[in-house]
């Protein structure tokens, strides 16, 4: 018996030793992979303390060597080149490590709660009418260049060095069970670049952004200490801020990436003012981590029939005002949202207007128009109020309920229902019970749907003249 356990033990003992001395890569560094293009790209893993890393891809630019440190990690840098492909790479240490059918492209990082997080498959699959035209365009065209990585859920007190997922290329089954919001983002990049797409989708849903940024942003501002006792917490998902940076966006880090696009908000609709520094932070916290100025694009909430009346328009507002951050831009959805479903099934308008700033701003397509009309001021003309427009060149248009979702108030700050009237670049309010108006709304409402469009069909976001209070229903 004493033989057999020391067999045991010096069995287990080799087999230990074996494992520590294998090269071991991140899940995201594996075949199927895009790196970005024309980049300083870095490559790393873990094997053991002193171990020779060799990195040798089959491109000039290719190779490098490195020293694993003493903790165990090891880096090293290599050069890609212009898009195109597919290349491999070979790590080499005591074990040898092949990765193949590598695209250099563009990779975007796609982040989140539900409305990113959720799957052509959770919308209704192939089958829903809404995604009968794209199953076509999969079944006879190969979008194999576009590569798709869907990180594991996984919420951690402390940052985390690897994720769980694998790199896909675009197929029915893969594109139907990827994140539609994000799918449809880099399917209008890849239409009109022509070079392979990565898209990294991190999403969970119902989670506030708290999760999502470093947990020191809400422990050293005094108002973001309101985090810390986890108001959005549920069975569902996690509330502690940073558990997801930390979990799926910490790990990531290393991963050179053209830019970001971010579809959230509906959970902190009851903390907007809040909000209003806690999303910046996550912002500037994610470039800062990534040593990366790029660019961030997000969505804004789509209307619905939360219980509160105001909520999601203040949030609406506070996510209008965030596009002074620099390098930013937001997509409006008031025309595509639907008040009965918080997750609007339209995800292929979503993403076509999400490239469309990218594809203006990062990529030269400067004859696009990328923004839907903007409220720019209001003059006051005796019983009428003037609201003037940005990004309305050509005049505006309005569909459907819109007239319905313009309000006037006089001092007694109470609104009412204004007829509306467009004018070129303008539209005209009046209102009989208002005779000296001061303020005007539009679609300010948590459940507001409302097409005022310019000439490129893109809608302008609820907005208020009035800095006025407003009276909390939460």
């Amino acid at each position: 018996m004493r033989n057999t356990n020391l067999f045991l033990t010096v069995l287990l003992f080799l087999l230990s030793s074996s494992l520590l001395a294998n090269v071991k890569l991140p899940a995201l560094i594996s075949d199927h992979l895009v790196l970005q293009r024309n980049s300083r790209i870095k490559v790393w893993g873990w094997a053991d303390p002193g171990e020779e890393i060799l990195i040798k891809g089959n491109w000039r630019g290719g190779k490098a060597s490195t020293k694993c440190n003493s903790d165990g990690k090891w880096s090293a840098f290599i050069q890609t080149l212009e898009a195109g492909g597919p290349y491999s790479i070979v790590v080499q240490g005591k074990n040898r490590i092949d990765i193949k059918n590598i695209m250099f492209g563009e990779v975007w990082f796609c982040s989140g709660q539900s409305n990113m997080e959720f799957t052509l498959k959770k919308l209704g699959g192939w089958s829903s009418e809404h995604f009968e035209k794209e199953k076509t365009r999969l079944e006879i065209n190969d979008f194999s260049d576009i590569r798709l990585f869907t990180v594991k859920k996984h919420a951690a007190r402390k940052k985390q060095e690897d994720v769980q997922g694998q790199w896909m290329m675009a197929n029915l089954q893969h594109v139907e069970e990827f994140s539609a919001t994000a799918w449809f983002f880099g399917l209008n990049l890849y239409r009109k670049l022509g070079i392979p797409i990565g898209l990294i989708s991190s999403a969970w849903g119902g989670t506030g952004a708290e999760v999502w940024a470093p947990e020191e942003i809400c422990l050293k501002d005094k108002d973001l200490k309101f985090f810390k006792n986890e108001p959005n917490k549920t069975e569902w998902w996690p509330g502690k801020p940073g558990v997801l940076y930390n979990g799926m966006v910490y790990p990531i880090l290393n991963y050179k990436i053209r830019g970001v696009v971010w579809y959230q908000g509906e959970t902190n609709r009851k903390e907007a003012d809040l909000y209003e520094s806690l999303f910046p932070a996550m912002i500037e916290s994610w470039r800062k981590a990534w040593k990366q100025k790029f660019p961030f694009y997000y969505v804004q909430i789509a209307p619905f029939g939360y219980n509160e009346q105001l909520a999601g328009a203040q949030l609406r507002e506070v996510q209008w005002k965030c596009q002074a951050i620099p390098r930013t831009g937001m997509v409006v959805t008031m025309d595509i949202g639907n008040k009965k479903d918080i997750h609007p099934k339209n995800k292929q308008e979503v993403g076509r207007r999400l490239a469309l700033l990218a594809l203006r701003n990062n990529y030269g397509y400067n004859y696009l128009i990328d923004r839907g009309p903007s409220f720019k001021k209001m003059k006051i003309d005796g019983d009428q109020v003037k609201l003037t427009f940005d990004n309305a060149i050509g005049g505006l248009s309005a569909y459907g309920d819109t007239w319905e979702q313009f309000e006037v108030a006089g001092k007694d700050r109470i609104f009412y229902p204004a007829k509306a009237q467009i004018i070129g670049e303008s539209v005209i309010l009046h209102c009989d019970q208002v005779a000296e108006p001061v303020a005007a709304r539009f679609a300010f409402k948590s459940d507001a749907e409302a097409r005022l469009t310019n000439q490129a069909g893109l809608p302008a976001s609820s907005f208020r003249t009035d800095t006025w209070e407003l009276e909390k229903d939460w």
